[in-house]
């Protein structure tokens, strides 16, 4: 029987035979149906690519109905279980796994190309201290055409081999420097005395150490994801890729624009999205209206399923094994329970049981899929220019003292689902447990500790802003390093926006939220707060060294020093704005002053919430160098005894038994009925409101002090709470 589809145009009655090949015919074929010799002749219309094949492929194969995904004829399983992340790099760009000899080479030319030119770190220095990493990574790699103007040689073999491997090597060094400078740290230099992972968590993670080394868990789980994420066919990066290279541009132009089409939300940005939708849930008491609104078009569920996979997503399996791993290493995310039990209800919904829709929904079967699972010009391969290149050997065919460890298959039991979601918390785990490798047995989790000199030093960047009253432009600067901060420690900031009106006139502050989930949902929450603000001088340039910048700094340090906690009750990180009065000289019957904290307050009361809030820690000027805090009148007796029985067992002679009637900003929390405590030094002749409260005033071990106390007292606090 021919392969030929026989097609009869009703206008005309004529009959047409085309050849079918691989499964497919040519669209070019159908241009000869016209009903007029000076038509156009026939086209498809597919505007989503749904079923458009664009080239021959042999390098991925995807059996979405039986959940199956091979590299080079290879079971993503296998590859992800034994091999590692330049092998299987390797194997995608040569079609075959190297022999020990070329592996070794292959490494050895990798670590030739790590180090990126000064001139791209100066680059990379002048964004903004908020860019976004990912439009970093986009004007980085696209600026590498200028230091390459080889890369241009696009018919030359050779050139492409070099640009292929620069890529490679240069793509996690710029990655590291745009994290580096997203939370305002020096960029490291590539160790590549590490393997390729272990080096990229080098770069992003070693702090003062002379050798960084990488937990052996975590930089396998790191390994892993390179491997899952290292090609998953003709998706929408990389037809973007594959139609700039068509264009003759070089690799790292054209590599630019498949990380933009990378950094969609619908695309490589779904991982961001997820955290960022589940920290909107809140809870899992809120899943069923969350759910509720999905389905009635008000919002998107994401990263739970691939819309090719219609059974299940391979990747799911072997990322949801790294992740019991990993997670023995960096405890639990609380947020987890909360991705598990709504990927529960989306299952059991039939409503998504539909697949994606659109374009951009990360996968186009825009590649034929040959027999031999071979060949395919990728961003991976720095050649997307080529379109006819000879064919590589099956994998059935490899043989090696590398590649005898592995043997391609076409079939695979899976039992995974929700590759995003899981590669997310991977992601974010790594990131927050990146130590030094553990001893070799099992080590109880560490409990939380606060670093006072990481929180100078966001002390002495609000203090580098300038003066900072409600409303400024420094303000504003202070704001986004404080929302900065927050999501590099992996939480998601909410300002809560309002218009307050002061003897000047009507200002616009911003107070800023950040929640760290708790295990108990739908009992209350703890909220530790402070003021960001500074007081409105006329006079003198008013910097609050203590009085502004410690409670913030201290807030941050808090966030990094809790993120791997497990907290029985959610834990709310309150920034006030407009604390401080607007008018210099103090009036007891004014109410230019606690514009955020009353504000905060009135809509706990409109939305009848105030209950929720379990209990108020207020910090506030506790940077000076001569700390001596007492108890606060007003303040709640169990809440303050909580407090200063954690100092007494940690010895801190900076928190005093003498009593003091302070007025300050957890007043309104009190008139609320919501306990409270006042952690405050106002004992500061030297420098309160005055032009002296600048860095000489402040210490690092005051806020340390702080911390250490605040973060013994919290347990007591909680099984106070969660007893009632």
């Amino acid at each position: 029987m021919a392969d030929t589809l026989t097609i009869t145009d009703n206008r005309t009655g004529k009959r047409y035979e085309v050849p079918i090949q691989d499964g497919a015919i040519k669209a070019i074929d159908l241009r000869q149906i016209k009903v007029r010799p000076d038509e156009f002749g026939l086209m498809t219309y597919d505007p989503a690519f749904m079923n458009t094949a664009a080239c021959k492929s042999r390098i991925t194969y995807i059996d979405g109905d039986r959940g199956a995904l091979l590299y080079r004829g290879y079971p993503i399983e296998q590859l992800a279980e034994r091999s590692d992340f330049l092998e299987t790099a390797f194997l995608i760009l040569f079609g075959e796994l190297p022999q020990q000899k070329q592996y070794a080479e292959w490494t050895k030319e990798m670590t030739l190309h790590t180090m990126l030119h000064t001139n791209i770190a100066k680059l990379m220095e002048g964004f903004r201290h908020d860019a976004h990493p990912m439009g970093m990574f986009i004007s980085t790699v696209g600026a590498l055409s200028t230091f390459y103007p080889d890369a241009k040689e696009i018919f030359s073999p050779e050139s492409r081999r070099l640009q292929t491997l620069r890529l490679i090597a240069k793509v996690p060094s710029i990655a590291a420097y745009a994290f580096r400078h997203s939370i305002g740290r020096p960029f490291n230099q590539p160790d590549n005395d590490l393997s390729y992972a272990g080096n990229f968590l080098s770069m992003l993670f070693r702090m003062t150490e002379l050798k960084y080394t990488p937990n052996p868990v975590l930089e396998r789980a790191m390994e892993v994801l390179f491997i899952l994420h290292a090609d998953h066919e003709q998706n929408c990066s990389t037809s973007t890729m594959r139609a700039i290279g068509s264009s003759h541009a070089d690799p790292y132009s054209a590599l630019a624009g498949a990380a933009a089409a990378l950094y969609g939300p619908l695309h490589g940005g779904a991982n961001e999205a997820v955290l960022r939708m589940l920290h909107e849930i809140g809870s899992i008491s809120n899943i069923p209206a969350f759910i509720k609104r999905v389905k009635s078009g008000e919002g998107r569920l994401m990263g739970f399923g691939h819309r090719v996979y219609k059974s299940y997503d391979p990747r799911a399996t072997i990322i949801k094994k790294m992740a019991d791993l990993v997670f023995d290493v960096t405890g639990k995310n609380p947020l987890l329970e909360m991705a598990l039990e709504l990927e529960r209800i989306a299952l059991e919904d039939e409503y998504f049981d539909l697949p994606g829709d659109g374009p951009a929904g990360r996968h186009v079967p825009g590649a034929l899929r040959h027999p031999a699972h071979g060949r395919l010009d990728r961003a991976v391969g720095g050649d997307a220019q080529r379109s006819g290149a000879e064919d590589h050997p099956s994998a059935s065919d490899l043989s090696g003292t590398r590649a005898t460890r592995l043997r391609p298959q076409r079939e695979t039991h899976v039992t995974g689902r929700a590759f995003v979601v899981l590669a997310a918390f991977v992601i974010q785990a790594v990131a927050r447990g990146t130590a030094p490798a553990p001893p070799a047995a099992p080590a109880a989790p560490a409990a939380p500790k606060f670093d006072g000199n990481r929180a100078y030093e966001d002390l002495r960047q609000q203090v580098a802003f300038g003066p900072r009253p409600a409303g400024s432009a420094a303000l504003q600067q202070t704001r986004d390093y404080i929302k900065q901060q927050l999501a590099a420690a992996g939480l998601h900031p909410v300002e809560q926006p309002f218009d307050a009106q002061t003897p000047i006139g009507v200002i616009h502050m911003v107070n800023v939220r950040a929640t760290l989930p708790g295990q108990t949902q739908g009992r209350g929450r703890i909220v530790i707060g402070g003021h960001y603000d500074t007081k409105l001088s006329r006079d003198f340039p008013f910097v609050g060294a203590s009085d502004a910048a410690s409670s913030a700094a201290f807030l941050l340090e808090l966030a990094r020093a809790l993120k791997g906690r497990v907290n029985p009750l959610p834990i709310e990180l309150l920034f006030l704005d407009g604390e401080e009065a607007v008018n210099w000289n103090w009036d007891d019957k004014s109410t230019d002053h606690t514009y955020g904290s009353r504000y905060y307050v009135e809509q706990l009361k409109k939305t009848g919430t105030v209950k929720d809030v379990r209990a108020f820690i207020l910090v506030d000027m506790i940077g000076d160098r001569d700390l001596d805090i007492r108890r606060e009148r007003y303040s709640t007796a169990w809440l303050t005894d909580a407090v200063w029985s954690a100092a007494k067992r940690l010895k801190r002679p900076e928190f005093l038994d003498d009593i003091t009637p302070i007025e300050d900003d957890h007043l309104e929390f009190l008139e609320a009925g919501i306990p409270s405590v006042d952690i405050i030094d106002l004992d500061y002749p030297c420098c309160w409101h005055t032009v002296n409260d600048t860095l000489p005033h402040v210490a690092a071990s005051s806020l340390q002090a702080v911390g250490d106390v605040v973060l013994a007292a919290l347990p007591a606090i909680e099984a106070q709470l969660t007893n009632r």
